[in-house]
C-alpha cells in the first residue's frame, strides 16, 4: 500500500494550527471557569450578613426607602402607616451613609444577629439581620431594630371623640362603657357618668393623643404614666372656681363633722342621700377625738379636678386639720378625693375617698 507523502513544511503548519486550538481551547476553559468563580464569589458574597449590612446602607445613601421597606417585614396600620415608617428610619440613620460602620452585639432572638450601625463614629441605630424569606434574592435580610412601644390605655369620658395620630378610636380598639372609679355606691346607675377604655398598640413612635367634645371643643388629654392617658372635659375658669369652692366647703365640712365640730345637718346640705356614702356617714360614730376650743384648716391645696360631663366632677383637696386645746394644738393632715354629680340642677357629694 502507497503512503501519502506530506511535506515537512506542511506538518508544521498543522501542528502549529493544532497547538493554536489547543491553547485556545484551554485559554475558554480558563476564562468559563474564572467567570463562574467570580460569579459563585460574588453570589457567596451578596449572601453573607456583611453584605445584607451594606446593602441596607446603601439604600441608605440612595434614598431608597421603598426597597428599606419592602425589605422590613413592617406590617403598617391605621396608626402607624408606611409614611411613619419611612420618617422614623429618616430620623434614626441621619449622617454621611459613606462613613457606615457595624458593630456586632448580642442578640437574644434565635437564627438573629444584631448590630450597631455608626455614621461619622456616632451610633445611628440598631440592624436585626435574619434569614431571608423563601423566594427572596437573597440569603439574608437587614432590616432597623424598631423601638418596644408598649401597649397603653386612653380613658375617656364615653361622649368624647379620641383621636391617635389623627386617626379617631372607634369599638376596635375600645372596651364596654365602664363606671368612673370615684363614683362606686350610688344606687341610681344612671346617675353615674360613664368612661370608655380604649387599648392602643401597634405603634412605632409615642402617639400623640387628641381629643374633642362633640362641639369640637377641646380636651384636656393628661399623661398618667407611659402607658395611662385620661381625657378631661375642658372647665372653663368660672366653673372650675364654682367647682373649687363647693369642693373646699364640702371638705372642710365633712371633716368637722368627723371631729364633732359640724353636726350632720349641716354636712347633709352637701349630700346625695341615695347612696352608700351617706347611709354609712349618717351613722359615723365621731366621738373619739379629745375634746377642744377650737379648729381651723391650714395649708389648703386643690388638685386633680376632672371634669366627665356637665354633671359630673370630681376633685382632690389636702389640709392640716388643727384642733386647739387651751394652749395646746393637734394637727391632723386631711387629704381626700371628693365626686359631685347634679341633682335637679343643684351639685350633690355622693363619694368621698380618703387619700
Amino acid at each position: 500500500m502507497q503512503q501519502t507523502y506530506i511535506p515537512a513544511k506542511k506538518k508544521k503548519r498543522l501542528f502549529l494550527m493544532a497547538l493554536l486550538l489547543f491553547f485556545l481551547t484551554m485559554l475558554i476553559i480558563v476564562i468559563c471557569s474564572l467567570a463562574w468563580l467570580w460569579q459563585y464569589l460574588a453570589r457567596y458574597e451578596a449572601n453573607t450578613p456583611n453584605a445584607s449590612l451594606q446593602r441596607y446602607a446603601d439604600w441608605l445613601k440612595a434614598g431608597d426607602y421603598d426597597a428599606i421597606y419592602a425589605s422590613s417585614g413592617f406590617q403598617a396600620n391605621r396608626f402607624t402607616k408606611k409614611e411613619d415608617y419611612i420618617r422614623y428610619i429618616k430620623s434614626t440613620f441621619k449622617g454621611e451613609q459613606s462613613t457606615a460602620t457595624f458593630i456586632k452585639k448580642p442578640s437574644q432572638t434565635p437564627n438573629s444577629m444584631l448590630y450597631d450601625m455608626y455614621l461619622e463614629g456616632k451610633r445611628a441605630g440598631s440592624l436585626e439581620v435574619t434569614p431571608s424569606a423563601p423566594g427572596s434574592d437573597y440569603r439574608w435580610t437587614a432590616r432597623a431594630q424598631l423601638p418596644c412601644i408598649e401597649k397603653f390605655t386612653i380613658t375617656a369620658p364615653a361622649h368624647v371623640k379620641v383621636m391617635v395620630n389623627g386617626e379617631e378610636l372607634g369599638i376596635d380598639v375600645s372596651s364596654n362603657n365602664e363606671p368612673a372609679k370615684y363614683y362606686n355606691g350610688v344606687q341610681q346607675q344612671d346617675l353615674i357618668p360613664n368612661q370608655i377604655r380604649y387599648d392602643v398598640e401597634g405603634l412605632l413612635l409615642p402617639p400623640v393623643v387628641t381629643a374633642q367634645k362633640q362641639n369640637g371643643e377641646p380636651c384636656k388629654v393628661i399623661k398618667e404614666s407611659a402607658t395611662k392617658i385620661i381625657v378631661s372635659v375642658p372647665v372653663s375658669k368660672e366653673v372650675q372656681k364654682q367647682h373649687e369652692e363647693l369642693l373646699e366647703k364640702a371638705a372642710k365640712t365633712y371633716a368637722a363633722y368627723i371631729t364633732m365640730d359640724a353636726g350632720f345637718s349641716e354636712l347633709r346640705q352637701y349630700l346625695f342621700d341615695k347612696t352608700e356614702f351617706y347611709n354609712a356617714i349618717k351613722d359615723f360614730y365621731n366621738g373619739w377625738y379629745i375634746p377642744h376650743d377650737s379648729f381651723e384648716c391650714r395649708n389648703v391645696k386643690l388638685s386633680d379636678l376632672f371634669e366627665y360631663s356637665d354633671n359630673d366632677y370630681t376633685g382632690s383637696i389636702s389640709f392640716d386639720y388643727v384642733i386647739k386645746k387651751g394652749t395646746k394644738e393637734y394637727v391632723y393632715p386631711s387629704s381626700y378625693q371628693l365626686s359631685f354629680i347634679k341633682i335637679n340642677n343643684q351639685w350633690k357629694l355622693i363619694n368621698i375617698v380618703t387619700r
